[in-house]
């Protein structure tokens, strides 16, 4: 299952259900499902120059849209 939007209150916490992500703008989204997910469906398409935050629970992934393809830019990790 993956979402779409925003859904008032529940990111206060930093917890979103599973496949859920946002729109930050146009070009820049986040969430707790990676881009290259087959279930992430948009109604446009990605434009270049696009980013995504993508959070897990040992850190987070910032992928950067080109040319039709997502590329890692950066991956953090919570420190231990």
């Amino acid at each position: 299952m993956y979402f779409k939007g925003t859904f008032e209150g529940l990111t206060s916490n930093g917890l979103y259900p599973d496949g859920y992500y946002y729109a930050l703008g146009e070009t820049a989204f986040s969430g707790v499902v990676k881009p290259t997910d087959p279930s992430v469906k948009l109604d446009v398409p990605f434009l270049n120059g696009s980013t995504w935050f993508y959070s897990f629970d040992g850190g987070s992934t910032i992928y950067s849209y080109q040319n039709n393809v997502w590329t890692v830019a950066a991956t953090f990790l919570n420190a231990q």
